[in-house]
């Protein structure tokens, strides 16, 4: 399809993953959503993005399960490996970080 096309009614403003390699996601500054995405075949998509006043990531449903437990362990943010970049190829280590900046068990 044309770019005019393909671009048409699509934000690609904020589709963005992880970078390669570590990012810390601060709990107490972080801003979490839930936004819609247009797919290609124009049914939309639900994501899960933080924000962290420069950068807005989507968020894998496997790192916001992680999220998810770190928050339950007390963890105060969350360390996200990213290895890879293709969909295929991606994988996500991620670990919860106490005030020190400590890998919790």
């Amino acid at each position: 399809m044309n770019a005019k096309d393909f671009v048409k009614g699509k934000d690609f403003s904020t589709s963005k993953g992880f970078p390669e390699g570590k990012t810390i996601i601060d709990f107490e500054t972080a801003d979490f959503k839930v936004t819609d995405f247009v797919q290609d075949d124009g049914t939309i998509k639900k994501l899960n993005q933080v924000s962290d006043g420069k950068e807005t990531y989507n968020i894998p449903i496997s790192v916001m399960k992680k999220i998810q437990e770190a928050i339950s362990k007390g963890a105060v943010a969350m360390e996200v490996n990213r290895s890879g970049m293709l969909k295929t190829d991606t994988k996500y280590v991620a670990y919860a970080l106490d005030v020190n900046g400590k890998i919790l068990k």
